[in-house]
């Protein structure tokens, strides 16, 4: 598991452009197993896609109390 804003090192890949801001495409190594992933900018949603090796989990909190 990778929390965000976690710094790795990575090959980084200039897969193309939306309008005129580069998506590029990053890969690494997970740092408790030896797992490779690959992960891509989304400009167009201020997000990133895992292409392979990886998937996002999203957790919200219920904040009824």
């Amino acid at each position: 598991m990778v929390a965000k804003g976690v710094r790795f090192n990575s090959i980084k890949t200039w897969v193309g452009n939306f309008h005129t801001t580069e998506i590029l495409e990053f890969r690494m190594k997970c740092p408790q197993c030896p797992q490779r992933f690959v992960v891509r900018t989304d400009p167009e949603n201020c997000e990133y896609i895992y292409v392979s090796g990886a998937k996002r989990i999203f957790q919200t909190k219920d904040c009824t109390d």
